[in-house]
């Protein structure tokens, strides 16, 4: 039975991290766009996206990630590379 709890524990912290580096992303994102002096509109725009698109890559709350597609649009727009987006 301490078997199965340790498991538990283990996937509770490996949740908590993935959710951590989900959110730095996701930081990071809206951190480069008022950087670049963008409001959500214009990023959506430039990347023909959905400004709640855009507010949902920003937003802690939601798990959605841009696609590759649109992370390699990012790193354009914001003249960085994919690494610096995600770390």
């Amino acid at each position: 039975m301490a078997r199965r709890s340790c498991y538990y524990n283990l996937n509770v912290l490996n949740y908590a991290s993935v959710n951590h580096k989900l959110s730095r992303i996701k930081e990071n994102i809206k951190a480069r766009r008022k950087a670049a002096g963008y409001n959500k509109d214009e990023l959506a725009y430039i990347l023909s996206v959905n400004s709640i698109t855009v507010s949902r890559w920003e937003n802690s709350k939601d798990d959605i990630l841009p696609t590759l597609a649109n992370f390699i649009a990012l790193a354009e727009v914001f003249n960085c590379t994919l690494d610096d987006l995600i770390r």
